[in-house]
């Protein structure tokens, strides 16, 4: 019987359980990095007044249908609404084919959480990026450890 009253308090919670939406903060530093925040506190004092509001989802309409991009060697390139990219999964990872400079393809794990976007030394040499001794170098956290790549 006690289960009966736990089952159906549980029910009820969800039932009455309503979505709850918060505020979202939009800005670009001097960098041109895009930063997102709920509390726009934390955006720094300078950038506050151009702090974009981001809708919630109850405030967003139906989405209109994505323009594709003209090719960049058509010389204009509309203004579009966003991009769609497909994404393929392969196991744990979401790959996104990209083309680099305009002429070597690769498949590239989407991490949006990553502050870089490391390349092998092969995909460097195919696009004639010069590494040596002398080229500078950052360090970068892994599971392993930290290193040191190339920058």
């Amino acid at each position: 019987m006690r289960w009966h009253g736990l089952i159906f308090s549980v029910l009820v919670l969800l039932v009455l359980e309503t979505p709850c939406f918060g505020q979202m903060y939009k800005w670009v530093d001097e960098k041109g990095t895009v930063h997102f925040t709920d509390d726009l506190s934390k955006v720094p004092e300078k950038y506050r007044r151009e702090a974009e509001s981001r809708k919630t989802i109850e405030e967003t309409s139906a989405p209109e249908p994505s323009q594709k991009p003209m090719s960049p060697a058509s010389g204009k390139v509309p203004e579009v609404a966003g991009y769609e990219v497909d994404l393929i999964r392969r196991h744990e990872l979401w790959l996104a084919e990209v083309t680099l400079n305009e002429r070597v393809g690769r498949y590239l794990i989407v991490d949006t959480g990553a502050s870089f976007t490391l390349i092998n030394q092969q995909t460097a040499s195919e696009l004639g990026v010069l590494v040596d001794e002398n080229t500078p170098v950052i360090p970068g956290t892994t599971v392993s450890g930290t290193i040191l790549t190339p920058s």
